[in-house]
């Protein structure tokens, strides 16, 4: 059988609101490990992990993927994939 790749992350989660080129509002899922403290959106963009950096394990071939987040906003990565 495939190998099965577990990521499991645990921190705060921020949804940061862009428009595309065509003005559309658009959400983008940030994590933002625990202990870090980010008071404006800049902070969250700057210093926060934007989930298409997860998205890259999602990529790795011939094995199954099971991400867990446990984080406020999660249910913005399924928006983002829409």
């Amino acid at each position: 059988g495939k190998v099965l790749l577990v990521i499991h992350i645990t921190g705060h989660g921020e949804v940061v609101k862009t428009k595309d080129s065509q003005q559309r509002e658009q959400e983008h899922f940030y994590f933002v490990p625990t202990g870090e403290v980010f008071k404006t959106e800049e902070d969250v963009v700057r210093k926060g992990i934007k989930w298409a950096a997860f998205e890259e394990f999602a990529r790795i071939p011939d094995c199954h993927k099971l991400f867990l987040v446990d984080a406020c906003h999660s249910g913005a990565i399924v928006a983002e994939q829409e």
